[in-house]
């Protein structure tokens, strides 16, 4: 009858739907090269009303608290997100953009590939990475590399490398990366 073929018709929508959602989940940030020992620590926070906010941060000291404590632990790390998007850009052009501040393990643990630059040139101060698309987007003839632009209307940063734009199965999304040392202000 008719409505047995809705009823079929339906429920293998409601498979395929549910069968897609789950093969999307299982490939969120496969890319990185051993993405089953990388795991991150988080923070909950209970607001008065009850609800539980998760956020990708922890106290600074508790990487090496961690590292101390866990032998397991190969490579421990602090990084921060830049909430709300931030100015970044020339005295000419401007955009709000996701960043991240991070210490240069973020980009020794995470397999976000460095077209320029060095991992280990993100400690320095008033350094930034871009991705291959903020680059294009401030840079639009090119060589962003060692050019200097303005964070936040006021703040000089140095271009110390371009990494490939984050994959779109990544759980963390960023434009650009400064030092974890800078105050992000």
């Amino acid at each position: 009858t008719l409505y047995s073929l809705v009823g079929l018709v339906v429920g293998l929508a409601c498979v395929f739907i549910i069968s897609a959602w789950a093969v999307q989940e299982l490939r969120f940030d496969r890319f990185h090269k051993q993405a089953d020992h990388i795991y991150m620590v988080t923070t909950d926070i209970k607001d008065n009303t009850g609800n539980v906010s998760r956020f990708p941060e922890t106290p600074p000291p508790l990487a090496e608290a961690l590292e101390d404590q866990i032998p397991q632990i190969e490579s421990g790390f602090h990084f921060l997100y830049l909430y709300g998007g931030r100015s970044i850009g020339t005295e000419s052009v401007q955009f709000k953009e996701a960043g991240i501040a991070a210490t240069p393990a973020f980009l020794e643990v995470f397999n976000f590939k460095l077209q320029s630059g060095m991992a280990s040139e993100l400690d320095e101060p008033n350094s930034v990475f871009l991705s291959e698309s903020l680059a294009e987007k401030i840079y639009p003839e090119g060589k962003a590399l060692r050019k200097e632009l303005i964070y936040r209307d006021s703040i000089l940063l140095t271009v110390k490398g371009i990494f490939k734009d984050v994959p779109r199965n990544s759980s963390l999304q960023f434009d650009f990366l400064i030092s974890y040392e800078m105050p992000p202000l």
